[in-house]
């Protein structure tokens, strides 16, 4: 169980996009995320002792994506998620990218660890306008 970016104050949130690229067969382990675990209060509990973090686990109700080719999953960054067991023989493929409404950089406290997975080249190059017509 993970978040892709850590709750942050004063930082817009990244919504990031999973586009499966075939079905995702329940063998292949789907994603599956905690709901209404991007706010502080959750992060504060993920991020403290081992068992509140447990009980957090055990407590928050779980939606499995499921996505089937052309789906989308769209989510805040910040959510807890994590991908299934794949017991088949082939590998998910699925099409991701993220976008934010502001300049996240400039409040990452951790700046080694980035914020978000697009090259630091292509970070002021791409905008939502840029994909829509």
């Amino acid at each position: 169980v993970h978040c892709d970016t850590p709750y942050l104050p004063n930082v817009a949130p990244l919504y990031t996009f999973f586009v499966a690229l075939q079905d995702v067969d329940d063998d292949m382990g789907h994603t599956t995320f905690l709901p209404q675990t991007q706010i502080k209060e959750a992060h504060e509990i993920f991020n403290g002792p081992q068992r509140q973090k447990e009980e957090l686990i055990a407590n928050s109700k779980c939606v499995s994506s499921n996505l089937k080719i052309g789906d989308a999953a769209i989510f805040d960054s910040r959510v807890l998620h994590f991908g299934g067991a794949n017991t088949s023989q082939k590998r998910r493929i699925l099409f991701y990218f993220t976008f934010t409404a502001g300049d996240v950089e400039k409040n990452n406290p951790n700046p080694a660890r980035g914020m978000g997975s697009i090259r630091i080249s292509d970070r002021q190059r791409y905008s939502w306008s840029h994909f829509t017509a």
